[in-house]
């Protein structure tokens, strides 16, 4: 296990020089990543703020990492290929086109891999973004409709150079005497909602961005969480396969895998398997869960869909389902159907629930579901093949991929659905990111961060082995990561002090992590 770190920025100063290996020298141009689990934090000075006290035992900090190397250019990406011939013949074909091109191998920088994921193929070698977009028209007009921009400091398989700017909120949970509490938007599935907005309305000191969520309709309701949430001790989205989440229970906050299984029974104790919770039927986000009485593997950033399911809705969910076709039964607080529908887009009652059903489910539920005959349901959360406590006061957000484990860089990509193809393995998992993380050091202390990125004049992000290196270096043993990219954000005192990567702005999410400066708490003393 690592240690935690001194106390004192100079110690954390110190720390960093010893784990980037800084001589105070300019480094060379980017080399390929090595395999290997010291933090590639090379740039040769930066800036630590002075910790500011939120709140008894919550405290923010930021780091600056200015960039080591003036290497970095602006590219097209035109295309990647699993095959070597493959992005050989595409590159030829530009040059003979009258384009520059080249093919750039992708190693895994994973520790201890070193394999070869793909080639790109790319164009141009450029210092202005403006010029990049010149080169990306000319591209897309003669036929290379694919063609997109990147730079070349957002490739994690080349060592990392910088800049960097990173938030950090620590909590101390021997002394705060606050309350952590997660959050939907708008206290709904339906929705999304901005993390200032969400922070003003409940007076938070401050806040984070949660769990991965839909954020497109063609993939579900928008602002539904794309993973396990749990609220108050009750799921309120069903796991994705078996999922790395953050989990608040019983004074103890846990970093672990966790998978669900939902049970509708009807009194004659004929069972079927529920397949979602709070969600569009035959549209699974992120993949995984129960089909064909067979637990799925997760696919992330991809929605499967099915013909066949059976949804359960309460009104966290919002005043009523998503309408369609198929079968309804309407259930009170006792599980007793006061209600059948042969179409979906019904009430939800405020204390009651609603089995919704499509394909071979609907004509199952039709025949079984008749007013005044009962339902009933049973859900179980289980980690490490053991079912959770779920109490009251115990809530859960969705992530992955797992970064840290008992200070080990684990970085499970292909179990937690990052590694379905190779292209966006690299894209995804491989480049650097905005990044929204979290750990926990052995003292037990809490590290909530955000690291900014898609910026490469400002801060670049991490990919996820970058992402643990970061944690460790704070002294977490273990680690998760949330969702990032234009998600990533950071408040306190209601004022965003992270700067997003989306264009417009701050990004509407999904839920969010709230701090409050109530004289309770839900976490271990």
């Amino acid at each position: 296990m690592q240690s935690t770190l001194p106390s004192g920025i100079l110690s954390l100063i110190l720390l960093f020089f010893l784990l980037s290996g800084c001589t105070g020298q300019s480094n060379p141009a980017p080399k390929e990543h090595k395999n290997d689990t010291t933090p590639f934090f090379s740039s040769d000075s930066f800036t630590t703020s002075d910790k500011i006290l939120l709140t008894e035992g919550l405290t923010h900090h930021s780091i600056s990492i200015p960039s080591s190397s003036d290497s970095a250019y602006f590219t097209v990406d035109i295309g990647f290929y699993t095959e070597k011939a493959d992005a050989e013949a595409k590159k030829n074909e530009l040059i003979d086109n009258n384009f520059d091109a080249r093919v750039h191998h992708v190693v895994d920088s994973m520790p201890n891999d070193g394999k070869s994921v793909g080639y790109v193929v790319q164009s141009g070698e450029l210092t202005e973004r403006s010029l990049a977009d010149e080169l990306q028209k000319d591209l897309q007009d003669f036929g290379y409709t694919s063609a997109q921009i990147t730079n070349t400091s957002y490739d994690g398989t080349k060592e990392l150079a910088g800049p960097l700017e990173i938030n950090i909120l620590e909590l101390d949970p021997t002394v705060f005497k606050g309350e952590i509490k997660s959050m939907l938007a708008h206290d709904s599935i339906t929705g999304r909602e901005k993390l200032t907005a969400m922070s003003a309305r409940t007076d938070a000191i401050a806040g984070i961005n949660g769990g991965y969520f839909v954020v497109e309709e063609e993939d579900g309701v928008p602002g539904t969480p794309a993973g396990l949430t749990i609220l108050n001790g009750e799921i309120v989205s069903e796991a994705a396969g078996e999922r790395t989440s953050l989990h608040f229970r019983e004074s103890t906050v846990e970093i672990a895998a966790a998978r669900t299984n939902i049970k509708l029974e009807n009194q004659h104790g004929e069972s079927k398997i529920v397949h979602g919770i709070n969600r569009s039927p035959g549209l699974i986000r992120n993949c995984g869960g129960w089909h064909d009485d067979n637990l799925t593997e997760p696919k992330h950033d991809v929605t499967c869909t099915a013909e066949d399911e059976l949804i359960l809705f309460n009104r966290v969910f919002g005043d009523s389902t998503p309408e369609g076709n198929g079968v309804e039964a309407i259930l009170d607080e006792e599980g007793i159907v006061t209600d059948v529908y042969q179409t979906r887009g019904n009430p939800i009652p405020d204390k009651g629930r609603v089995v919704s059903a499509i394909g071979e489910e609907a004509k199952w539920l039709k025949s079984h579901a008749k007013v005044g005959s009962a339902f009933f349901i049973h859900s179980a959360v289980f980690t490490n093949d053991l079912e959770m406590d779920r109490g009251e006061d115990m809530f859960t957000i969705n992530g992955a991929p797992e970064l840290l484990k008992n200070g080990v860089i684990t970085v499970p990509a292909h179990k937690e659905g990052f590694r379905w193809s190779s292209e966006f393995y690299y894209y995804f998992a491989l480049h650097r990111h905005p990044r929204t993380i979290v750990g926990i050091k052995e003292n037990g202390n809490l590290l909530f961060v955000t690291v900014d990125g898609r910026n490469p004049e400002r801060s670049i992000g991490l990919n996820f082995v970058e992402s643990a290196q970061l944690l460790q270096a704070l002294g977490a043993v273990d680690g998760i990561n949330l969702d990032g990219g234009g998600s990533t954000s950071l408040v306190i005192d209601q004022q965003l002090v992270n700067s997003p990567s989306d264009e417009s702005g701050e990004r509407p999410i999904g839920d969010a992590l709230i701090f409050s400066d109530n004289e309770t708490t839900n976490l271990p003393q």
